[in-house]
């Protein structure tokens, strides 16, 4: 039986499921399939073993080489992480890193020879990072380095186009490819039996959030209820928070699903990315039935069946006039949210299931394989 050996992201969440701490069916999606592995004749390993402990050594050369990375213009990452965990990866079959954080490093450990057994890098905003570095001489050794990766997996579809023409592939190379992500849509279901007690809802941490359009609209429509649903560094930053804008800090998982319900429309405006900043969000309350109102950003702008005035309302990122009359336009309209919520519903049914995005998952796990499992 082929074995992956998965790197997440460090949270206390992910921890508690793989621990068996925490059972909410609407959190499996933070393992990536790795619950549902053996179901494909598949074994799996992972960095969150609480068996394996850091070694200092390897924590002060991890932090020797971030240091010199940023001297020098690049990105790090947590290179401790795979430090930790790289015996244990190269004894696997595959590797699949499911964040940037710590694939980053990894494809440094690939070009370097260190990390043997194929590697599948899921990128979550690498184009934005990669942006934000400065010098060609640091980019080209970046792009090269990332040219030993075996296979990418992008939720955005310009996220995909980019970093093929990043990497001078084909536009159309199977090495890059597009998966929209999921929901679980047993979990997220329509709740008729609550009743709306919020007008507008936004959810998120993201850095890509707009929450500064979100407050103007609220500063002009000033009867109009908004709750913002977020975590407490990016509350800290709120400078001026209108007086009809409450605002929840780290609300527990298992009570987003009533948030979601009472909210008569849900807003996610988004600064422009090519990632997926407020998908899982969007996922969410569109398997809730929920109007939502979100920018069309290079994230979802194909590949999610989402059309405007039908499943949704896109606005066009940074318009905030344009913004805030779709919101005003569904909260004045109660037949056109509802027909819409249920388009909304009826598409996740249709393109978005959790199921769905864990057998593309797993058809790209099987190709990458050495010896490809059918």
């Amino acid at each position: 039986m082929a074995n992956v050996f998965y790197f997440f992201r460090r949270s206390r969440m992910r921890q508690d499921l793989i621990q068996g701490l925490l059972c909410d069916p609407g959190a499996f999606y933070l393992l990536y399939g790795l619950d549902h592995l053996k179901s494909q004749t598949l074994s799996s390993a992972h960095n969150l073993d609480t068996a394996s402990t850091p070694d200092p050594a390897q924590g002060c050369l991890a932090g020797w080489i971030n240091h010199l990375t940023t001297r020098l213009g690049g990105i790090g990452g947590d290179t401790q992480t795979v430090l930790t965990h790289r015996r244990a990866a190269n004894r696997s079959d595959l590797i699949l890193s499911t964040v940037d954080t710590v694939g980053i490093p990894l494809v440094f450990f690939k070009w370097l020879g260190l990390i043997r057994p194929p590697l599948i890098y899921i990128s979550i905003g690498l184009p934005e990072r990669i942006q934000k570095m400065s010098g060609n001489g640091i980019l080209r050794v970046y792009r090269h380095a990332f040219q030993h990766v075996d296979r990418f997996i992008a939720y955005g579809w310009e996220e995909a186009l980019w970093i093929r023409r990043w990497l001078e592939l084909p536009e159309e190379s199977p090495k890059v490819v597009f998966i929209p992500f999921g929901v679980n849509n047993e979990y997220f279901i329509p709740r008729p039996d609550i009743v709306p007690s919020v007008d507008v809802l936004t959810i998120g941490a993201d850095p890509q959030r707009d929450y500064q359009t979100l407050f103007q609209i609220a500063e002009r429509r000033p009867g109009v209820g908004f709750r913002v649903i977020t975590d407490k560094n990016l509350a800290a930053g709120f400078t001026s928070v209108p007086s009809n804008v409450e605002v929840l800090v780290d609300v527990p998982f298992s009570e987003i699903r009533n948030h979601l319900a009472a909210a008569r429309v849900v807003a996610l405006p988004i600064h422009e990315n090519t990632y997926s900043a407020g998908t899982t969000t969007l996922l969410q309350a569109m398997a809730m039935a929920r109007p939502v109102v979100v920018s069309n950003t290079g994230a979802i702008r194909k590949g999610y069946a989402l059309e405007d005035g039908r499943n949704c309302r896109l606005v066009p990122p940074g318009d905030p006039a344009g913004f805030e009359s779709a919101l005003m336009n569904l909260l004045a309209d109660g037949d056109t949210t509802a027909r819409i919520g249920l388009a909304a519903r009826h598409t996740v049914e249709t393109h978005l299931t959790w199921p769905l995005f864990e057998n593309r998952l797993f058809t790209i796990l099987k190709q990458t394989l050495p010896q490809p499992v059918s």
